[in-house]
């Protein structure tokens, strides 16, 4: 597995003789003023990404052809069929076919789209009477939920557009393992984020180093980096259940991608100190973009979670995406509306 990975890297030596994993690509095109704000960006195929832009209040979702650079189609704003909220997170996940299942956190809505983003329909039952703050497919007949109640991830098999109760396949509470405690903080919630194989959804935590696996049976595997941390704990200081303060526990996952066999985590790593804070003080805006930036991968086997190593971009990124032999970036420091498009060497 571990040769297999090889094929994307070039490695080099420091002169303190620690190794250096840099990704093999180069830079082959940029797709010009098409996102200001992304959220959030998900490869579909060889020729498709869809990204969360908040910058655009009309049409947020937009599905992306990377070949020849420009808008296919967006999702409009509303409460109608197939429209989505103007803000919020959203998180999507795929099927075999490469049609997508949507969860919009402002709507509350999990609507499956065809790989051009034609809307076919939205999930509903008892299962979902519930506040969700997150979702995803396990596979192509077999979701997650994750809520702020006392077994806060539970499995589901689903027929079509119904997910209910007696569908339940599992049940894990925030108890069952420590590094899943301090989501009783329901806040971070908010805060994950989501990738889905045919077989297996990985999750990964703003906050957090770890990663959590879950197949059709429940939780495969956690894994955390060498020197990793958990999430924060919920008690006064940090102001109870509430995102923590910048600056007082280290910055974890900016996303997670599952492809070709092994799972990459976009990660951030450090801790903003209260230096970094006061040169920002008149445009503290500019230190949370900086903040979302990262050009580090932590990168693990799919299968058995095992840790593989840390990896560098060519670039920091707010957003990458894997498909085939692309590596998507957006780098909305540097290169503000632009996709910048890398291919493998």
């Amino acid at each position: 597995m571990r040769f297999k990975l090889l094929t994307y890297l070039v490695v080099v030596v420091s002169v303190t003789t620690t190794a250096e994993y840099h990704l093999n690509y180069s830079l082959v095109s940029e797709i010009r003023e098409v996102v200001y704000n992304p959220y959030d960006m998900w490869t579909i195929d060889e020729s498709y990404a869809i990204v969360n832009d908040l910058a655009d209040k009309q049409e947020p979702i937009k599905l992306i052809d990377i070949v020849e650079g420009y808008t296919i189609k967006s999702l409009r704003v509303g409460q109608g069929p197939g429209e989505v909220s103007p803000t919020q997170y959203k998180r999507v996940t795929k099927f075999s076919d490469n049609s997508i299942l949507l969860f919009d956190a402002g709507n509350q809505r999990l609507t499956k789209y065809g790989s051009n983003l034609e809307y076919l329909y939205d999930l509903s039952g008892s299962a979902l009477s519930n506040r969700i703050y997150q979702a995803g497919l396990v596979n192509d007949s077999t979701l997650i939920l994750i809520d702020n109640g006392e077994s806060f991830i539970r499995g589901y098999r689903f027929n079509s557009k119904y997910v209910n109760e007696s569908d339940i396949l599992f049940e894990i509470s925030t108890d069952d393992y420590s590094e899943l405690n301090d989501f009783k903080n329901f806040a971070l919630l908010q805060a994950m984020f989501i990738s889905n194989s045919n077989n297996a959804i990985y999750l990964s935590n703003e906050f957090a180093s770890f990663i959590i696996a879950l197949d059709e049976n429940g939780i495969k595997w956690i894994s955390n980096i060498p020197n990793g941390f958990n999430l924060p704990v919920a008690d006064s200081e940090n102001l109870g259940y509430m995102m923590p303060r910048i600056g007082s526990h280290p910055e974890g996952s900016r996303g997670i991608y599952y492809h070709n066999d092994f799972v990459f985590m976009h990660f951030h790593g450090e801790t903003i100190s209260r230096l970094e804070q006061m040169r920002y003080t008149f445009n503290f805006d500019a230190l949370l973009e900086k903040m979302k930036h990262t050009s580090k991968l932590m990168v693990f086997e799919a299968e058995t979670g095992e840790f593989i190593g840390e990896f560098l971009l060519p670039e920091h990124a707010r957003n990458i995406g894997f498909v085939g032999e692309k590596l998507l970036l957006i780098n909305s420091l540097d290169h503000a509306g632009n996709i910048r498009v890398y291919e493998r060497k």
